[in-house]
């Protein structure tokens, strides 16, 4: 293993054991009221409900459009958890420490894409998980910061999609037209 992959491994693994216990611990037996509370209470059904658009047992039927949303990846989650025989509340936090470990480890990934040093990319990290966002909004939403956990990671790849194109645009031989921004090479004129 190189010294940078055990640097990763390490700060991967004391993130996890930063954030897992510290919401595993928070208000034990406690089922909070998130998204959806059929789906951190009945998750079967959830699914088997879901496998259907329409829904005949709301105002004479109706299409619904909640479901599907909560469809991949929180209620396969939930219902893991039942299977499992882990109590709900125990579920649900494993759930909400998963999507603030997705955040904080997307922004290692971040960090480590903008150059920073192992220490400021780990600090980021931490700050990130324990900022006050994910706290005040995990614990009602936590389908809504999906979106928030996976950011970093998404802006990481269209750094490095944007790094990839401008190497290869002023790359080639011949090619002197550096007025222009780099695009993707699907965009770029031949």
């Amino acid at each position: 293993m190189t010294p940078l992959r055990r640097r990763s491994v390490i700060a991967h693994a004391l993130l996890g054991l930063l954030i897992y216990p510290a919401l595993l611990l928070t208000k034990r037996g406690l089922v909070v009221a998130d998204t959806k509370q059929y789906l951190t209470l009945d998750p079967g059904t959830m699914l088997q409900a879901s496998t259907s658009l329409w829904d005949p047992d709301w105002a004479l039927g109706t299409v619904t459009h909640q479901s599907i949303g909560y469809l991949w990846p929180m209620a396969p989650w939930m219902r893991l958890g039942e299977l499992l025989g882990l109590p709900v509340w125990a579920t649900q936090r494993l759930w909400l420490a998963t999507i603030v470990f997705a955040a904080t480890t997307g922004m290692l990934f971040l960090g480590r894409i903008l150059r920073w040093s192992a220490a400021a990319s780990f600090g980021a990290g931490a700050f990130y998980a324990l900022s006050p966002y994910p706290l005040a909004y995990a614990t009602r939403m936590s389908a809504l910061i999906m979106p928030w956990a996976v950011f970093r990671r998404l802006l990481g790849f269209a750094i490095l999609a944007l790094r990839q194109a401008n190497t290869s645009r002023h790359g080639r031989i011949g090619d002197s037209d550096s007025s222009q921004p780099p695009l993707a090479p699907s965009m770029r004129r031949r």
